[in-house]
């Protein structure tokens, strides 16, 4: 049994962090098998925190805490970018925000062919904890038109919000999310999260905050510690109130603000040490909150990645894993009424410990927003996990992010509000404010329209493209292989996926993306071309850096969203072990590079990349198996496939501020050529 760990931020042990107290030897009561567990508390300090020897959170993914960065600045610092969609017959282009006043279009061609769980906040916990109350059931949130408002006194007045450079950062060469202009365009409809439900699953709530209050439902929240219907949690356990805040504070006048100030929230607690009971936890959570709470997004920054130990699922039971994958199966495929449950988890804090997002089996899941963190100048934060299953950035820093705070002396500080969270825990709910605001605006889309749009607007930042690394970077940025987006492929990296989230272009791709009666893409249209390239027991070359490749072809034509390899191996050395998945167009995705040390491994394992969207499936995909060191046995005999997407002969063009960036450069073509006689039309939306 490891030692437990909280599930938020491998950042914990860093200098300054806000580390919450843990109970003494507690009674758990799993929700599901209802038997009771217990395990001793790890050795407090002198100020309430846990000592660096104890276990961590299993929240990946945040803190309150401050330390120095010298990542240099961005070369092209600017948070001005409008992203516009006009489909082939019908939708139209987006005026520009008050920020930027160039045009992206996006068109169609046609191809032929209970401890210390104490109501402190006074509720009735109906019955109290023996009486396991049922988690409350809602209706569906989500609208079935886009509910935005003429603009004109959407801007907030809330006094932080000139701290929350997040919002609006004002200081040349910095970024921040490109918000404003979706509450306060200069033309078109503004959007404020109205309409849509986020629950957010962490280790309490407080609720009573005059911030979250107005927003907050206490109708529909849970705790899945301890089956009880409140789940405001202990003083100490503040992370769910901060992240909670960056995603739905409200628009009040006082305090701080939220992404999307008008979204109903709910909170789903937690345990809040790792454990497989706490996973548990988390498998019930994603599902209710797609089935009971009926939320359009659900926000996940807790994470195993603080158990550095836990790789390739080492110390847990892999049941609980595979609990949590069908949990996510149901939240897209049941969730918003079939277009599926939008599930955004932040990547982790483990980046000094090697982890890879592809060595956790339930982070890596790519029907997931999986999120890393990047500092204000927009280079990787030092801590953000990394991988092919990461899809976008939002913000995490040093611990910068202003936010909502327990109230009184209770949480990170006796103020009511923190100026110093941080982590992925804090960038993914960046992303899931956004979502909001994206869903509020459209609707009807399908969870892998969002998460192809977020993919298509996210802005490059970090290193130049073709320059190498800087920074904490770890991987050069390149393209992929398509061909529809800004005349070429889509950049990629694993340390930031496609890039930094843009609020403003993903909410004005959003408004038109199914305008030209395109099908919402969810789970039930989801095409699959499934390759079997190995079924015989295979000794990798010991030592060698060039490995075996084993080639499978894809027969349909699929456009691609994502890929999986499936992978059934034993070594004794599992950081030895490189996994690398090339396209038929030559795209290099790394899976797996030297992870979990000394670790043995013997089962099947399956790696997940995003690093293939907008690219067509059709052709020879090659899987390369490299053992770069000697000593140790590596046996391959089972290797599958899987590419995930739309089967459709149409080619959607996207373009947005970036055309100008690469216009000419990296194969990214000037002039749309349809050879196979497809109708290309285009048409402007009034605002």
């Amino acid at each position: 049994m490891p030692s437990r760990s909280w599930p938020w931020a491998a950042t914990d042990f860093q200098p300054g962090l806000h580390r919450e107290p843990t109970p003494t030897t507690s009674q758990r009561v799993d929700p599901m098998s209802r038997q009771q567990m217990s395990f001793p508390s790890p050795d407090i300090d002198a100020d309430g925190h846990a000592a660096a020897s104890s276990g961590r959170h299993p929240g990946t993914e945040g803190g309150d805490q401050s330390w120095s960065d010298s990542s240099p600045a961005h070369p092209h610092a600017s948070n001005q970018r409008l992203s516009a969609v006009a489909n082939a017959e019908a939708g139209g282009s987006r005026d520009s925000d008050s920020w930027t006043k160039s045009l992206s279009v996006a068109v169609d061609i046609g191809r032929a062919a209970a401890n210390d769980a104490i109501s402190v906040s006074g509720r009735n916990m109906a019955g109290g904890t023996d009486a396991r109350p049922a988690v409350p059931v809602a209706q569906p949130a989500a609208t079935t038109a886009a509910t935005g408002v003429t603009p004109g006194t959407i801007l907030p007045t809330d006094p932080m919000l000139a701290d929350q450079w997040h919002l609006g950062n004002g200081t040349p060469g910095l970024l921040d999310l490109n918000v404003r202009g979706v509450w306060d365009p200069a033309s078109g409809l503004a959007y404020t999260g109205a309409g849509t439900r986020v629950v957010v699953i962490d280790n309490g709530f407080d609720y009573n905050h005059s911030d979250l209050a107005p927003n907050y439902d206490t109708g529909l929240d849970y705790d899945f510690e301890f089956s009880t219907l409140d789940p405001f949690g202990t003083g100490s356990q503040s992370h769910g109130t901060a992240v909670a805040g960056i995603i739905g504070a409200d628009n009040n006048g006082t305090g701080a603000v939220g992404v999307a100030f008008d979204t109903s929230l709910v909170g789903y607690r937690t345990a809040n040490l790792i454990s497989d009971a706490w996973l548990q936890d988390v498998r019930d959570a994603i599902h209710h909150a797609a089935v009971s709470a009926q939320a359009d997004v659900a926000n996940i920054s807790q994470g195993i990645a603080n158990d550095a130990t836990s790789e390739w699922g080492i110390g847990y039971d892999a049941a609980r894993f595979d609990e949590i994958e069908t949990s996510i199966g149901t939240a897209v495929t049941q969730g918003r009424g079939g277009l599926g449950m939008i599930i955004v988890k932040s990547a982790g804090n483990a980046r000094s410990d090697n982890y890879d997002v592809n060595a956790d089996d339930w982070t890596n899941d790519t029907r997931q927003v999986v999120v890393a963190a990047v500092d204000q100048n927009g280079f990787v934060s030092s801590y953000s996990s990394y991988g092919s299953a990461v899809l976008v950035s939002g913000f995490g820093t040093p611990g910068q992010v202003v936010t909502t705070d327990r109230v009184g002396a209770d949480g990170y500080n006796s103020t009511d509000f923190t100026y110093s969270f941080n982590g992925t825990s804090a960038a993914a709910p960046m992303v899931a404010g956004v979502v909001a605001l994206m869903l509020e605006a459209n609707p009807d889309l399908g969870w892998r329209d969002v998460q192809t749009i977020l993919a298509y607007s996210a802005r490059h930042v970090g290193s130049d493209v073709g320059s190498g690394i800087a920074g904490s970077e770890r991987y050069a940025w390149g393209f992929n292989a398509a061909t529809t987006w800004n005349g070429g492929g889509l950049h990629f990296s694993n340390d930031y996926g496609y890039g930094l989230v843009d609020a403003l272009a993903a909410v004005r791709m959003a408004e038109t993306w199914l305008a030209t009666n395109r099908s919402a893409q969810t789970s039930t249209n989801e095409f699959t071309n499934t390759m079997d390239v190995l079924n015989s027991a295979t000794v990798i070359p010991d030592g060698n850096a060039t490995g075996l490749s084993f080639t499978g072809n894809a027969g349909f034509d699929d456009l691609v969203d994502r890929v999986t390899v499936q992978m059934t191996f034993s070594t004794t050395w599992t950081a030895d072990l490189e996994v690398y998945l090339i396209s038929p167009d030559g795209t290099v995705s790394e899976l797996i590079d030297d992870v979990g040390g000394d670790s043995d491994f013997n089962g099947t394992w399956t790696f997940e990349s995003q690093a293939f969207r907008g690219e067509r499936a059709a052709g020879t995909w090659t899987v390369r198996v490299v053992d770069d060191a000697g000593g140790d046995t590596l046996t391959v005999s089972d290797i599958v496939i899987r590419t995930y997407g739309e089967f459709s002969s149409n080619d959607r063009y996207v373009y947005t501020n970036e055309y100008g960036t690469y216009a000419g450069l990296f194969g990214h073509n000037t002039v749309v050529q349809d050879l196979n006689g497809g109708r290309m039309t285009s048409s402007t939306r009034p605002p």
